[in-house]
């Protein structure tokens, strides 16, 4: 597996970001929508096997980029 994009801040810490694009941002299950946990769970594992490393890895972070542009996401 391969991030998209890692930033690493020499002896200080990582971050790595993933970024996915699908027609609708969000999944909809009975009328509520949620972001798609394949997504949270690969980007987990991301996190979790840079920390394993040790070092700036040690204090890996994550962010999901999702491109939208009809509406604001937070």
């Amino acid at each position: 597996m391969m991030t998209d994009v890692t930033v690493r801040v020499p002896g200080k810490s990582t971050l790595v970001i993933d970024v996915m694009f699908y027609k609708n941002t969000f999944q909809k299950y009975f009328d509520r929508e949620s972001i798609h946990s394949g997504n949270l769970y690969q980007i987990y594992s991301y996190v979790k096997n840079m920390e394993g490393r040790g070092g700036a890895d040690q204090n890996a972070e994550g962010m999901l980029l999702y491109p939208v542009v009809d509406r604001t996401v937070r």
